[in-house]
Order: structure tokens, then sequence, then C-alpha cells
């Protein structure tokens, strides 16, 4: 019972924190949607949007123009330079998609035909987001017998996909990226038009991976989020990740009042993050206010005359609100400092004839490094 209330703040924290996260479901989808969490995602993102009647439309389909410019706003590009305009026969400077175009060109994320056409406003297929999507990456290569094997386990169609996509194919099937609409999962379709909604999760499913692994053009513009806010001094960045190291102090802030004489064990309790954390070249590690959540392990009142008040607190998780991740702390108190805080693992004791906490900074220790993906 306690973890299932658990799971249910953890849920609301997040939902409190980043209350415009949902706030943009449209009205014709809703949270049953198959594709309903990765769609708002990407919408609070700033990668989608829906239509002036508030709808989403998520079985309507996606032209190569608008997948394009899709793809760049997931990637977070939309405001690279452009090193080499691509001229495409049919794409002239004035159209809407002229820039976002040129900018997937640039990155070799897309290619027009032999003789020079783009086609911005024919239909995005199923194959062509896979491929768009792959060509992001970089993975390691797989064989076309390799890949044919791969596909025949998991396609009814595998023999109707198209020798071009064969390879990038196997190699999203490998990395879990192909999109599977309920009650087709066995059906690749690869000439199909791609839906807003599988146009949608393959950019997701993209980004995922684009993270970690991109291209070598994508890795040099691939750059984290600057920030002001509190510098963690021994925040190390290593290109993909940055790692936070044992023996770090971390500020946090309460938010609900924490008080010995009348909290009770089992009990849950938010934190959150005071201010952004950055490193010291103002890398945002996590964002201002990403909610913490816990459970109160240990109370023990305060008496009148004795300084024998405790409360042992446990940390769970933050989760950071401007992504879905979801991030474990794993520390311990330093008793040499006023009010610390022992997070994943750890406890806190406080001292004292009665204890009271609320909207103040106590610290977290940490045991273990603290790894944030930050692509």
């Amino acid at each position: 019972m306690k973890k299932i209330l658990f799971i249910l703040l953890i849920l609301s924290t997040f939902l409190f924190f980043a209350e415009n996260a949902y706030s943009q479901a449209y009205n014709d989808l809703d949270d049953n949607h198959w594709a309903f969490e990765k769609i708002n995602l990407l919408t609070q993102d700033g990668v989608l949007s829906g239509y002036p009647d508030g709808t989403f439309r998520p079985n309507e389909q996606v032209t190569r123009a608008e997948f394009a410019t899709m793809v760049i706003k997931g990637l977070n590009q939309q405001n690279s330079k452009i090193n080499e305009i691509i001229k495409f026969k049919d794409l002239p400077e004035k159209h809407w998609a002229y820039k976002t175009v040129e900018q997937a060109a640039n990155f070799d994320l897309i290619k027009g035909t032999p003789e020079g056409y783009f086609y911005p406003q024919e239909p995005v297929t199923r194959a062509h987001t896979i491929s768009v999507a792959i060509n992001a990456l970089d993975v390691r290569k797989i064989s076309e017998n390799k890949a044919r094997e791969v596909l025949k386990k998991f396609y009814d169609d595998y023999d109707l996909i198209p020798n071009w996509i064969i390879i990038n194919a196997g190699k999203a099937e490998i990395l879990d990226m192909n999109v599977k609409v309920p009650n087709s999962e066995h059906l690749f379709r690869a000439n199909e038009p791609a839906t807003r909604a599988e146009a949608a999760v393959a950019v997701y499913n993209m980004v995922r991976e684009a993270r970690l692994n991109p291209n070598k053009k994508l890795a040099t513009a691939m750059q984290p989020r600057t920030a002001e806010g509190i510098v963690i001094e021994e925040a190390e960045y290593n290109g993909k990740q940055i790692t936070i190291p044992a023996g770090t102090m971390l500020p946090v802030v309460m938010i609900n009042a924490i008080s010995s004489q009348t909290n009770q064990i089992g009990e849950l309790f938010l934190a959150k993050i005071p201010q952004n954390y950055v490193t010291a070249e103002k890398y945002l590690i996590i964002a201002e206010n990403s909610p913490i959540a816990g459970q109160i392990l240990e109370v023990k009142r305060g008496k009148y005359f004795v300084r024998n008040a405790k409360i042992v607190m446990e940390t769970k998780t933050v989760r950071t609100i401007d992504k879905e991740n979801e991030l474990e702390f794993n520390g311990i108190v330093d008793t040499k400092i006023k009010r610390k805080f022992w997070a994943k693992l750890g406890r806190t004791i406080f001292k004292g004839y009665k204890i009271n906490i609320k909207d103040e900074i106590i610290y977290v220790e940490l045991l273990k490094p603290l790894i944030v993906n930050v692509r």
C-alpha cells in the first residue's frame, strides 16, 4: 500500500511542479491514446503544436516538410548555423520550412532525389521517418542479412520492406525505435504515410537515442543547455553526461512542513531543487523546482528540557521538470553542518528539543556519483 501511495505522490508531485507539462493536452487526444504521453512531452518542449480549435488530429498525415521541422525542433537545432546551402528545386527560400529543411540536410538527416527535388508537400512515409531517425545517430553497422533476420522475427510484412530501408529498419528494431501501433504491431507498413501520432513517436524515439549517440555533425552542435544557478564545482561533463561525484553537498528545500512533534513514521514528504544546479561552465544539470519525494523513516518527539527530538528521512527520487527522467539520490548526512539531508537509502538525523522544517535549505552529501544525461 505504501508503495502505491508513493508512486501516486511521485506523479502528483511532477504534475504540481510541471503544471504546464500536460496542460497542452488536446481535446481529441485522451490519456488512453497509445501515443498520448510522447505527444504531450514533445508539445511541452515546443516540438509539436496543435490546431487553433485545440485538436492534434493524431490520425492525419504529415508532410515531408512538417516532419523535417519536427525533427530539427526535437533535436533543438532550429537555431543552428547552415554551413552549406543545399538547393532543392521545389523548395524556394520563401517556403515556410526552407530553413529547417536546409538544417536537416546539413546534419545529413534527409536527402532529396537524384534530380534535386525534396517534395515538401508529399506525405512522409513510415519508412522515411525511420530513415531520418537512424541518420541522426552514430550506431554500429549491421549487414543486410542481419537486418533481414531481425525484421523477419517481428514483422509479417518484412518481405515488403524496400531494400533501401532494410539496414536502417534493422538498426531501429535493435534499438527499439520502430513505431509499433496497437493492433498492428507485427506490420512494418513501410510505404504507408505516417500519421501525426506515428511521426511524433518516431521523433521522440530519435531524440532519446540522439542524446546518447548523435551522428558526428549533431555531436558537435548538441551542447547542453546553459543556465544560471547554484554552481556545482565538482560536476564534470564528458560530452554526453554530467557526473556529480560522491561526497558532493547538494542543497534542497523542504516544501511541506516536517515536525518532530506531529509527523509520523511512514509519512511522505516533498522537497525541491531551490535553484538550477549548473556546472562551472554553466551547463544545466537539474532545473530549479525539480521535485524530490521521500518518506519519513523514524520520528522521536522532543520533550521539555531534553534535546532529544529526532527525524530520520529517506529520499526516493528527483524528477527533472523539463524531461521525463527520474533520478535517484544516494547520500549521507554531514553531522558537522546543521540540518543536513541524507538522500536515497540515507537518513538525516536532526537533534534538539523539537524540529520544525519548512522552506529552508538542507543538504545532501552524495554517497555515490549522480549521473545526468544532458543532451
